[in-house]
This record gives C-alpha cells, structure tokens and sequence, in this order.
C-alpha cells in the first residue's frame, strides 16, 4: 500500500501533463489578457499550495495529510501548462507597459515558489515519511513548467525588457528547484 500511493501520484501528475500539453495544432490562440489572466491563476493556487504545504505537520504526517499537498501541486500545474499555451501562442511583441506589469506579476510568482519550496523542504521528513520520492518527482516537474514558462515569455518580451531580466527569475527559480530536489535526494 505503501508503494501504491506514491505510484498513483506519479501516474496522475503524469496524466495531467500529458492532457495539458496538447498538440500544437489544438492550441488556441491567446491574447496578452489571456496570458495574464493565466498569470494570476498561478499566483492563486500557489496560495492555496502554500496553504497546503503550511498545514502539514512537521512530523508524524499520514496520507490524508499529504493529499491535499499533491492536489494543489495538480491544480497549480495545470494553471502553469494553460500559462505556457498563452505565452507560446502569443503572436509578436507584448506591449511595453503591459510586459511591466507581466514582470511584476511575475517577480512575485518567484518570491512565491521560493517561499513554498522553502516551506517544503523544511517539512521533508514529513512528507518522505508518506510519499517518498514524489517530492523529487514534482520539484523536477516543477523546474521543468517554470523554465518553459521563462523561455516562452522572454520569446515575446519588449526589446526594453531585457532577456536577462527573465532570465535572471529563471536561475533563481532553477537554483531553488535544484537546491531542494538535492535536499530530498534526487
């Protein structure tokens, strides 16, 4: 049983990927408000994620502890591929002042991330006790959605927006990633 539910886990995460990654030709085509609007999907459910992750005890956690952890990292993935569709379908250059506020959005998107990694690196004996394995399994997700996310947006940022700026948020969310994903043994 043990064994069982992380394999589930990993079976549904896969799943949802694989369903929120639909063939190119099934994309729609976005608007800039769209791409934002997917923005602020993120920002909410990492919220709700943080939420999640803060009520898991430190120690003596059980399965149903742990659930809603992995649901909220389901449902915050596929706000992150919807994100990714935006961004990719996005046709020529956001404008300026809106790829500012794009920024900003994002800048906290990544004081976000920073801050529930932390939190769950903090709680990894719990949640290794439960589910291990599936910390790592969904940090390298994780890590993976977010550089697609950075390389997507940086494809039709504004020339005063400089790529190194995106890719700035990029390095410090893939060093968080890899600090953690090293923490948990992966």
């Amino acid at each position: 049983m043990k064994l069982f539910i992380p394999a589930l886990v990993i079976a549904a995460i896969s799943g949802l990927a694989a369903i929120a990654s639909p063939p190119s030709h099934l994309l729609k085509r976005a608007t800039v408000t769209d791409a934002q609007q997917s923005l602020s999907l993120i920002t909410a459910d990492l919220d709700v994620l943080t939420s999640s992750v803060n009520a898991l005890p430190t120690s003596g956690a059980t399965i149903t502890d742990v659930i809603p952890i992995g649901l909220n990292c389901l449902i915050l993935l596929g706000s992150m591929a919807e994100t990714l569709a935006d961004f990719q379908s996005l046709a020529g250059t956001i404008p300026i002042l809106t790829a500012t506020n794009i920024l900003t959005t994002v800048q906290s998107i990544e004081g976000a991330i920073v801050t529930v990694v932390n939190i769950l690196v903090s709680k990894k004996t719990a949640i290794e006790g439960v589910l291990p394995g599936a910390s790592v399994f969904a940090l390298k997700t994780f890590r993976t959605w977010t550089s697609g996310i950075a390389s997507a947006m940086a494809a039709v940022a504004p020339i005063t927006i400089p790529a190194s700026t995106i890719t700035t948020i990029r390095n410090a969310l893939d060093t968080t990633f890899a600090t953690a994903i090293t923490t948990f043994g992966g």
